[in-house]
């Protein structure tokens, strides 16, 4: 499915399904995304918002959908639970807001979930791959990535093929970490796979420094 299609099909999401307050037939579609545009992982955030302006102002300047434009509204969250759950809660209440788009990060989509679900407003393309973005019967989340466990198999399954053996593993220490290395021991142990060092660091980098000097000691020729 092209983008084109799928943003079709999200503006086109019939109004018996999510309530006529937010099924408004003329102007723009206005969708809100909630990312980091600073904080530790501002760079990451800035330039999914700037490619997802980018898609939408192509989509735009070919006629939009159904002859509409898209409209992105973005908050700064900074990567922190506390304001994008104030960012979300802000979108929701507008009723001119049709949807939440690409909201960014593990520990924000998990806390922000359950009043998305409840107030029925589309969420498009979450970006996490976790399993807790992924609820049974929430009919207005639409996640398009693949999981963290699919993409951590595919990577141990990638390094055992050509001959990796010494991988070290570092991850977040939260709940988004937390996730992607449970997946990748799971994918480790199948291929019979050691890691040569399991290392974390906090949201902030403040402790990168020391785990980059622990990963490099333990002397990996690939590290996840």
């Amino acid at each position: 499915m092209t983008r084109r299609r799928m943003l079709g099909a999200l503006a086109a999401v019939p109004a018996a399904l999510y309530g006529p307050a937010r099924a408004q037939d003329t102007g723009p579609v206005r969708v809100a995304q909630s990312i980091a545009l600073s904080g530790p992982l501002g760079e990451l955030g800035q330039a999914m918002h700037q490619g997802a302006k980018a898609c939408f102002a192509s989509i735009n300047t070919k006629g939009g959908v159904n002859g509409r434009m898209i409209e992105l509204v973005v908050a700064d969250d900074g990567y922190d639970v506390k304001r994008a759950l104030g960012n979300v809660k802000g979108f929701i209440d507008d009723k001119s807001n049709f949807a939440l788009f690409n909201c960014m990060g593990t520990p924000m989509i998990e806390a922000m979930l359950p009043q998305v679900i409840e107030s029925g407003v589309p969420f498009f393309a979450p970006f996490s791959g976790a399993l807790s973005a992924r609820p049974a019967n929430a009919r207005n989340v639409f996640n398009i990535r693949a999981s963290y466990a699919d993409e951590a198999e595919q990577l141990v399954q990638h390094l055992a093929t050509i001959g990796i053996r010494r991988i070290a593993i570092v991850y977040q220490n939260n709940s988004f970490g937390k996730e992607v290395f449970d997946a990748t021991q799971r994918s480790m142990d199948k291929h019979k796979l050691q890691a040569t060092a399991i290392v974390t660091v906090e949201n902030n980098s403040s402790d990168a420094a020391a785990a980059a000097t622990k990963i490099a000691g333990s002397d990996p020729e690939a590290v996840l």
